[in-house]
Order: C-alpha cells, then sequence, then structure tokens
C-alpha cells in the first residue's frame, strides 16, 4: 500500500550523512579509507531528521499469533540502553547471568533443570539512540504458559536480588 513516491520521501528525509555509519575493518590505512570514504559519499546530502523515540512508560501490549506448527515462539523484551551508555557494560554482564549462556538462569532452570525447552536465552542489542533487551524460549504449546512464567521469575528475581559472585566471576 506504500506508492514509490512515499518510499522516495522516506528515503529523501531519512538517509542522509548524519544518519549514516561506515565500518571498515581489516589491515587498512586509516587515512587511505578515510579518504576513500568521503570521495565515494560525497554526494550524500546532509540534514535530515534523525528520529528519537521517547522509552515506553508501560510495559506494552501482548501479541499472540496462532500458526499450524508443533513449537512456540515466547519472546519478551523492551527498551535496554544506547551503546553511548557508561551503564552498557554492567547491562552485559546481567544479560550474561540471565541467559547469555549456557551456565545462565534461563538455560539452566528451563532447559537443563525442566527440560521445557530447547532453546532458551537473553540478548541486549545497544544502538545509538537506544537498546532492545529480549528473552526468547522455543518450545512446545503446552509448555508455553510455564515457560513464560518462569522467564518472568526469572527477570523479577534477578531485579530483585542482583547477580550472585559466581555469576559475576563466570560473565
Amino acid at each position: 500500500a506504500i506508492s514509490p513516491d512515499e518510499v522516495r520521501a522516506f528515503f529523501d528525509l531519512h538517509y542522509r550523512a548524519e544518519n549514516m555509519v561506515v565500518a571498515v575493518a581489516g589491515p587498512l590505512d586509516h587515512d587511505e579509507m578515510v579518504g576513500h570514504v568521503e570521495r565515494s559519499f560525497a554526494g550524500v546530502r546532509s540534514g535530515g531528521v534523525r528520529p528519537r523515540r521517547a522509552a515506553p512508560v508501560s510495559i506494552g501490549e501482548s501479541v499472540s499469533i496462532d500458526d499450524d506448527t508443533e513449537q512456540v515462539h515466547v519472546v519478551m523484551g523492551g527498551w535496554a540502553l544506547s551503546r553511548a551508555d557508561d551503564r552498557r557494560e554492567a547491562l552485559d554482564v546481567v544479560n550474561h547471568a540471565l541467559g547469555g549462556g549456557l551456565s545462565s538462569r534461563l538455560f539452566e532452570e528451563i532447559r537443563e533443570q525442566r527440560g521445557l525447552a530447547y532453546s532458551v536465552y537473553s540478548g541486549v542489542t545497544a544502538y545509538d539512540d537506544a537498546g532492545v533487551f529480549q528473552m526468547y524460549a522455543g518450545t512446545q504449546a503446552d509448555h508455553a504458559d510455564e515457560v513464560e512464567h518462569l522467564m518472568r521469575d526469572a527477570l523479577a528475581r534477578l531485579v530483585a536480588d542482583g547477580i550472585t559472585d559466581d555469576e559475576l566471576e563466570t560473565a
């Protein structure tokens, strides 16, 4: 339902120099790469609108999509820290304890101890102006409610009690 003119208008508004990131990796000369990028993107216009979003003030909504499969994907998440936030590295440590590895709370309780999910983890992604936190579990439909409860409970315990010394050392 989007017209070509609407796509062009969106592109013209948002795809500007201030909104671009160029990453270069490898054994390359820095000054040579900067020169190459400057020449390659010399025609990109400056200005434009950089979208900013405020953090939500409520939990949000729950969405359920029914289909004809034998598995259920339970995903919960929300806003997290931007990549410029000094607390981001601490969040990475907390994420590791919650669901970021094979010794994490989610993996140990939901997969190893209870055998309720074939995959369970948490993750954080940091962007320029915001971040994303998520928990995921892949399970059978008859386990979905229990898995969701266990995920919420693990997060609530983490918030209430913090991480242990052992979890900190592992992370």
